[in-house]
């Protein structure tokens, strides 16, 4: 018989900053378990996806606590700056679409693709060069 997995506790330790292998090793689960069971349960998998949020979201509050202890002179500043720095990675891989860096690259110019066109009079002889309006 495989031990019940209580998983109210599993998501507030994620919550609270727990990856799910620390959070299942506590419980004395194996983390494959609780992968399944979350892969296969969709409310489970919904809790998980809002642990998984409320982390990153008190990651990122935790940022603002080490600059105030850096203020405070708690924390040494470059100390300070490494554990920001490493707050500030992993919450980009966390969660891109939030914390990542954006990526914008902007092309300009024109492109001229209309040929040149010289009409020959037979008359004259003279040459006239056709233009295209194409609107724009």
């Amino acid at each position: 018989m495989s031990k019940e997995i209580d998983f109210d506790k599993l998501f507030n330790d994620i919550a609270d900053g727990a990856s799910i292998r620390t959070a299942s090793k506590n419980q004395g689960i194996v983390p494959g378990t609780v992968y399944y069971r979350i892969n296969n349960d969709k409310e489970l998998l919904e809790r998980y996806t809002r642990a998984c949020d409320e982390r990153t979201q008190n990651l990122a509050e935790s940022i603002y606590e080490d600059m105030d202890e850096t203020k405070t002179k708690k924390m040494d500043a470059n100390v300070a700056r490494v554990v920001i720095d490493t707050k500030k990675w992993l919450l980009s891989k966390l969660n891109p679409k939030k914390y990542g860096d954006r990526v914008e690259q902007i092309v300009s110019g024109s492109l001229n693709v209309l040929p040149e066109i010289k009409i020959k009079d037979e008359k004259t002889g003279d040459s006239k060069k056709v233009e295209f309006d194409v609107g724009g």
